[in-house]
């Protein structure tokens, strides 16, 4: 073999390991990407139930104030059992939330294992 016939051939074997290395660089992106969305869903959900949580609790306060007191108990109950579903309803879109997100790390894991 000459020297130049060895020297594509090695070129050639860094090429295919420089597109290997960047292939690998593209799996874990899109991965962290996936990461990142499935988190930024979790973080939107949380935010939305703390505010209902807290504009729940300013509403129980303001009833328990009330100078109407028998208005004042009916509201703060119903209110507690608002703040309760909505309690409910934050575990529920977290664990969607969440699922959601496994799913997708699935998905694409397959995919990863398919294209090797």
């Amino acid at each position: 073999m000459s020297v130049d016939t060895l020297f594509d051939a090695d070129s050639l074997a860094d090429l295919l390991m420089l597109t290997s290395t960047l292939a690998d660089c593209e799996a874990l992106a899109t991965l962290s990407l996936v990461e990142v969305e499935a988190l930024t869903l979790l973080a939107e959900v949380l935010v939305e139930a703390l505010v209902l949580s807290l504009a729940t609790e300013l509403l129980i306060d303001l009833a328990a104030e009330s100078d109407v007191l028998f208005t004042a108990e009916s509201l703060a109950d119903v209110l507690i059992e608002a703040e309760a579903l909505a309690e409910t309803l934050a575990e529920v879109l977290f664990d969607a939330a969440l699922s959601e997100a496994l799913a997708s790390l699935a998905d694409f894991e397959f995919a990863l294992v398919e294209a090797d």
